[in-house]
């Protein structure tokens, strides 16, 4: 009998009973207790969340800024499920809305991949170098046509 109630004292949880530790039973207690955890856990998780800053790429800053064109939620509900604050999402789709003008008007400017500034380096370096070979040519026959000038004017004493 003894194992009966020692049993009906202990909740589904394996914690002991309020009237076990010498309080009365009561079903407020024992919610009060869990909905604290609750909210300091929840408490811990969103300053663990809004400390930890995340980073997001251009991809995905597009996707987050053509849901809230769309309309289908609302932008409090969209900054909350991302993660972020109101001001990035209206900065991000700013920055969107401006690329997309500059893109229609013409402006094509982006920035090069590392192979490509290598191909332009060495381009540039053959440029300069053809660039000196037409120079130091010039210069040759600049003196020749000098020198036939000369020629051509004691001739003629």
């Amino acid at each position: 009998m003894k194992r009966k109630r020692a049993q009906s004292k202990v909740s589904s949880s394996g914690a002991a009973a309020p009237e076990e530790l010498g309080g009365q039973k009561s079903t407020s207690s024992k919610f009060s207790s869990n909905s604290r955890q609750t909210t300091k856990s929840e408490k811990l998780l969103k300053d663990i969340r809004r400390n930890t800053k995340r980073i997001f790429n251009a991809e995905q800053k597009i996707i987050i800024v053509m849901e809230g064109i769309r309309g289908e939620t609302s932008i409090a509900e969209l900054c909350r499920r991302y993660g972020i604050s109101d001001a990035s999402y209206y900065k991000w789709n700013k920055e969107f809305i401006e690329a997309g003008k500059r893109r229609l008007a013409g402006d094509e400017a982006r920035q090069a991949t590392s192979s490509e500034v290598e191909e332009l380096r060495r381009e540039n370096k053959q440029i300069k170098e053809a660039l000196g070979d037409l120079m130091i040519r010039f210069d040759i026959l600049k003196k020749i046509q000098k020198m036939r000038e000369a020629y051509t004017l004691s001739e003629d004493i």
